[in-house]
């Protein structure tokens, strides 16, 4: 019975009582209301970014949210991580990639993460979700740590997506080649082409992908 009840649905105004009830305990626990409310109040970023929000619910009760982004660094993806030995790249759009930054279950419906995770990918029209795991330096050692300023809260579904292998790096001269050098994507982690955040040693280290099917 609880099978058939269990639905995932866009989430609506009158949820957000319901995911802050859910939610409270867990340490991101703003961060992912901050990203329901720009979902039902604008369906993106003030970037442009589209945001989409999903609950789900069983019996008329929020036990599930998760908030996904279009991927928009995908080239940057590509460019680092062997996402080709899982996708053929050339078969999807660019719209068909998203960025998983939140995904929260009641501990109780664990065994329908994978469930939710593919309603999730259906009800966004993505074929492939991409989720980055950051390093943070701690007592001077590199440790992976998802509770940082610029990780996301996923508490339920890793390991049901598949790590990918990061590329080996090619360091290109970008002053020597001038135009010829490599789309910003490509290379703006290089020293001296690094961001803010780059720079200090936040970037992903690691990726996962989970994939329909």
């Amino acid at each position: 019975m609880i099978a058939r009840s269990f639905l995932v649905r866009p989430a609506r105004t009158g949820d957000v009582p319901a995911i802050e009830l859910l939610v409270k305990t867990l340490e991101l626990n703003k961060s992912i209301l901050d990203d329901v409310e720009k979902y039902i109040e604008a369906r993106r970023d003030p970037n442009g970014t589209p945001v989409q929000a999903f609950v789900a619910e069983v019996l008329n009760q929020i036990v599930g949210i998760s908030v996904i982004r279009n991927e928009m660094d995908i080239e940057y993806i590509r460019a680092h991580y062997n996402i080709e030995d899982f996708i053929y790249f050339s078969h999807y759009q660019q719209e068909e990639h998203g960025h998983l930054y939140h995904f929260a279950l009641n501990p109780i419906f664990h065994h329908y993460a994978k469930h939710f995770m593919k309603e999730i990918l259906r009800l966004a029209h993505k074929s492939c979700l991409y989720y980055p795991i950051y390093p943070q330096p701690e007592e001077g050692k590199l440790v992976l740590q998802f509770q940082n300023p610029c990780a996301h809260s996923l508490t339920s579904a890793l390991h049901y997506m598949v790590p990918v292998r990061p590329r080996r790096q090619i360091v290109y001269p970008l002053t020597k080649l001038g135009i010829n050098a490599p789309s910003k994507e490509v290379s703006k982690d290089q020293v001296g082409n690094r961001s803010s955040k780059q720079a200090k040693g936040i970037a992903p280290a690691k990726c996962r992908i989970w994939q329909m099917g």
